[in-house]
Order: structure tokens, then sequence, then C-alpha cells
């Protein structure tokens, strides 16, 4: 399985070329679009959880490129930009993938995706613009494999429930780390599997694979709220350490009412008990362009465990998004954030707001 060994530097810069030269050629020029996204944070502290000295953060801002390729065969780019003070690598590919429609309810896709683990992350890109709430859930910080790169086949609208699964068959985290495409072979496994019961509502289940390798090294997405640093325990050497992770998402809308509901449950050969995780969103449209909510975010990680720092993280609050223009947003959270890790006992209140724009 070496043999498909080779990086995504690469295979982008190939990508890139030829979607350009086949855009003459594309069945619907107008589908093709460039949009970018950016946002800045502000964080307000009663005690010094935010870890950092700038009154504001500038963010990760990213490049969405989506169009048609041919009647049925899409493309999808995205790459995100921060300043080296925040993060080591300044530019990550984030998505990169082509998608080829069988008929109006099978697809396969090839090429670095999100995987469709939970609701939120096959749902949102990495644009703040569209997010209900100013941070990802904490899950998705610490136990979510957040991209692979992988071949998905699935089907959606399926009976009379508008069902939809899907199976994904990937390169791992650690081959996807590092942007190489099935570089130790195939490594993980991820099951999707969902239905509406109801026009306005979605239910779906994921099991999600893999075996790490290395360091304990699990790859997620550190979030830019400054408290990325409590996202893996880093132990001694080892190899080939399975894990597994369950996940369940309901996400209701109607009306002016939205809840969104993300559960999980992962373990790992290593330790005997098992992680969890739960993000709860209740949001209320008051107006065309407000939206008040409330949340709660936790995870518990059980001691010993050999890939995240054990304890319960919590965070719950209100907050309030004003979207005073059609592609700006400013978000304003007050929250109670607490830990109780086995390196760190904080509790204290913070005021956060975001502003979030696409050009």
């Amino acid at each position: 399985m070496g043999m498909f060994k080779f990086s995504f530097e690469k295979a982008t810069v190939h990508a890139l070329v030829l979607s350009l030269y086949s855009l003459p050629a594309a069945a619907d020029l107008a589908s093709w679009q460039w949009n970018v996204f950016s946002h800045a944070d502000s964080v307000i502290s009663s005690d010094d959880l935010s870890n950092d000295d700038d009154d504001v953060e500038l963010g990760e801002s990213s490049l969405f490129i989506t169009g048609n390729v041919s009647s049925r065969i899409s493309f999808l780019f995205e790459a995100t930009y921060q300043p080296d003070r925040y993060r080591s690598d300044t530019t990550r590919l984030e998505r990169m993938r082509l998608r080829y429609d069988i008929n109006e309810h099978y697809y396969a896709i090839l090429g670095k995706i999100h995987t469709p683990m939970n609701y939120w992350n096959d749902t949102f890109h990495h644009g703040r613009l569209f997010f209900p709430t100013i941070s990802r859930p904490l899950a998705l910080d610490r136990f979510m494999p957040i991209h692979e790169i992988a071949v998905r086949v699935g089907a959606k609208n399926l009976g009379d429930y508008n069902a939809f699964y899907d199976v994904v068959i990937g390169s791992g985290q650690n081959a996807t780390a590092e942007d190489e495409i099935f570089g130790n072979g195939i490594k993980s496994y991820t099951f999707n599997v969902g239905f509406k019961p109801l026009p306005d509502w979605t239910l779906q289940t994921a099991y999600y694979k893999d075996n790490y390798e290395e360091e304990g090294f699990f790859h997620s997405h550190g979030d830019d709220d400054h408290h990325s640093d409590m996202g893996m325990a880093m132990g001694p050497e080892v190899e080939d350490i399975g894990y597994e992770l369950l996940a369940a998402s309901s996400n209701f809308e109607q009306g002016n009412w939205r809840l969104l509901t993300e559960l999980s449950a992962n373990r790992n050969d290593e330790s005997d008990d098992e992680n969890y995780s739960i993000y709860q969103y209740v949001g209320y449209q008051l107006s065309d362009d407000l939206t008040g909510y409330l949340y709660l975010d936790q995870t518990d990680v059980a001691k010993g465990d050999v890939f995240f720092t054990d304890g319960t993280e919590r965070r719950w609050g209100v907050g309030l998004n004003w979207f005073f223009a059609a592609t700006a947003s400013l978000k304003t959270e007050l929250i109670e954030h607490e830990y109780d890790l086995a390196n760190r006992d904080e509790k204290g209140v913070e005021l956060r707001f975001q502003l979030a724009v696409s050009f």
C-alpha cells in the first residue's frame, strides 16, 4: 500500500492547475464561487484562562472555492491562513476533493475531506460566519478526527424519511496530518447513517476506527479559543494503538427555533474506560438579523488516557448573534469556563466577542 505515498503539497498544485485548465470546458461556469472568510476574537476574562496578552486576536482566514467541472463532477478547495504568532503552520490545506454524482441519490468523493462524524463537522467549514456559537464544540478540538484523506461513498434522500449514509475508507490521522495520500495504506474506517423523522429534524450516528502510531499522536483541530493546549497528553512512545469513536447528532430547525445536540464516546486499546462529550445549543431568532442562544459544552476524559489530559472541561453560557450585514456578523457571549483536569483546576467567567466576515 506504500506505493501511494506522496504528499498533498504537490497534489494541490497539480489539482489547482488541472481545475483552472478545465474551467473553459466546465458545464456551468456560473457555478464557480471564490470566497474568503475571516474573523477576529476578543476575550475579557475574570481569571487568566485566556493566557493571552492580546486585546484582539486575528483568527484564521479561509479561501473557499467550489465549482462544477462537468454535469456530474464538482470540485471543492479550502485552505486557511493565520499569522505565525498564533500557529506555526501559517498555511494549511484543509480540504481538496472531487465529487462524482452517480445519480440524484448516490455519490463518490475522493480527496482530503471533513469526516461525516457529526452534523457540525459535515456542515460547517472553517469560516466562522455561519457558526452558531463563537467556538466549535470542545469535542472537535479533542476527540474528533476532523479531516481524512479518503474515499467516501454515500447516498442521500432515500425513502420517505430522506435517509442517508456514508462509508469512508481513509489514510488515518497520522498520514492525514502530513498530507500523505494513503502513506501507510488504509488505516481508518468511518460509517455514518441518518434520516429525517420530520422535514426539519435530522438525526444521525457515526462510528470511526483508526490505529495511531508514533508518540500517541492524535490529529484534530486546535481551536483558537486559547485553550487548545489541553487537547492531548503526550506519553511514552507507543505504536498501533486502536482508537474508536461513536458519535450522535440531532439538529432541529423549525420557525424561530434551532436545537443542535452533539454527543460522543471514545476509547482506545490502552485505556480501560471511555471518554465522553456533550454539546447542546438552543437558539431563538429574535428578528431577521438577531439570534439569542444558550449552550452547554463539556468533555470528560478517563484517568490515565494515553491521548488526552484526563479530567473534565466545561463551558456554558448565553450569547447574541447579530448579522448586521449579509456577509458580516458580530457574536457576543458571556460564559463560565471550568477546568477540573489532572494538571489544571480553574474556573472563571469570560465575556467574548467575535467579528466574522466574508468577501
